[in-house]
């Protein structure tokens, strides 16, 4: 029996060969696939109704009627987290105006948002003498067509409200970049806690890890050199924000999160990694051998904190337990929502027995790698 498919004649062994070919993967990883994104007319920044098909993409329409694509969750969706996130770092640094860096920022950062939004928010509820909420906020992503596109746009709109800036950088040579160009740093931005390794209070990641994770052969390698750079420009206090699809609810995101980000912070410091997700979905799909219902997480989002190793004992007097219960009342979507919490402790910068779902190779505290003797790693689950 013949079918016709596209004008031609088709053999029904032809068109199940052809349905069951593997489907390329675009090259996510790749600056070459975003160039040619960007650069595309079809998905280029002035096009109108332009519709996103990835599962992970939540179009976004522009007060101009720009149709542009915001990955995961989009700015009103992360406001409360970031929000609090940032009144925190503010206090816990004497109230001094924070800086902020996006990386692989596309073309809906979350940077213009947070800029102009937060601040006005700040200002309305702090006095006449205190600080900006921010002062610096740093958009960069390895895409030059896009950013030239962010940084004209910027232009028009200067007078408007305060743009961040839009700078080229490759999320890998973070540090490296942002040493060349210290000359950026104005005498207002500078303070005591400055240093040309630590110059942000926090680092925000949408989806940038997901798509390096995507290239096979060195997904891996760059995402752990992307969290070294984050993190490595973190100052005492601040905090990486991670939003990711690989949720740490499910065997395969813990995993992610045990080598690829744990891997890859510097273990001279104490970390508090907080997992902030919805309650997730049962899937309708279920094997035959399972006794329970599969467990379908959406996006996660990771709020990893850096904080001098001496802190630990705070923490573990009970100063912790107040501070998540300060985040009870976020919610990513729904304010009105539950908020369960679970938490797993790691000394030593591993993590044990938790839910069975740790590497058993990972080496012991008597491996090669080595530890500041007061290292901690301490990760807390967030429901809503």
């Amino acid at each position: 029996m013949n079918r016709t498919v596209g004008g031609v004649r088709k053999t029904r062994e032809e068109i199940t060969r052809m349905m069951n070919e593997e489907v390329e993967t675009p090259a996510y990883g790749s600056k070459s696939y975003w160039d040619a994104r960007y650069t595309d007319e079809k998905s280029s920044l002035p096009r109108k109704r332009q519709k996103c098909d990835d599962e992970n993409c939540c179009d976004t329409k522009k007060e101009d009627g720009e149709q542009m694509h915001a990955w995961y969750y989009t700015y009103e969706e992360l406001e409360p987290l970031i929000s609090s996130t940032l009144e925190e770092i503010y206090e816990y640094n004497g109230k001094q105006s924070t800086r902020i860096c996006e990386i692989g920022c596309g073309d809906v950062p979350l940077g213009e948002s947070i800029f102009s939004n937060l601040n006005k928010m700040h200002a309305t509820n702090s006095s006449e003498d205190d600080p900006p909420l921010i002062n610096r906020m740093v958009c960069s992503d390895y895409s030059s067509v896009v950013i030239a596109k962010l940084q004209e746009k910027s232009k028009k709109q200067a007078k408007e409200r305060p743009q961040p800036e839009y700078i080229e950088a490759d999320a890998r040579k973070l540090s490296k970049y942002f040493i060349n160009n210290t000359d950026k740093l104005s005498s207002s931005q500078s303070s005591e806690h400055d240093s040309q390794s630590c110059m942000f209070e926090m680092v925000i990641d949408k989806g940038t890890l997901d798509t390096m994770l995507s290239d096979p052969k060195e997904g891996k390698s760059n995402c752990k050199q992307i969290t070294s750079e984050a993190t490595s420009l973190l100052s005492i206090g601040g905090c990486f924000i991670i939003v990711s699809h690989l949720n740490a609810n499910d065997s395969s995101g813990l995993g992610w999160l045990q080598e690829v980000v744990i891997g890859s912070l510097d273990m001279q410091y104490r970390w508090d990694i907080n997992v902030h997700s919805g309650p997730g979905n049962e899937s309708d799909d279920k094997d035959e051998n399972e006794e329970e219902e599969v467990n379908m997480w959406g996006p996660a989002v990771y709020i990893i904190s850096k904080r001098h190793a001496s802190e630990k004992n705070n923490y573990e007097n009970g100063e912790i337990e107040e501070i998540y219960e300060e985040t009870e009342e976020f919610s990513l979507s729904d304010s009105n929502s539950n908020n369960e919490e679970k938490s797993v402790e790691s000394s030593g910068g591993k993590m044990n027995d938790f839910e069975e779902t740790i590497d058993e190779n990972s080496e012991d505290e008597d491996g090669d790698e080595e530890y500041a003797e007061d290292s901690f790693v301490s990760i807390n689950f967030h429901y809503y």
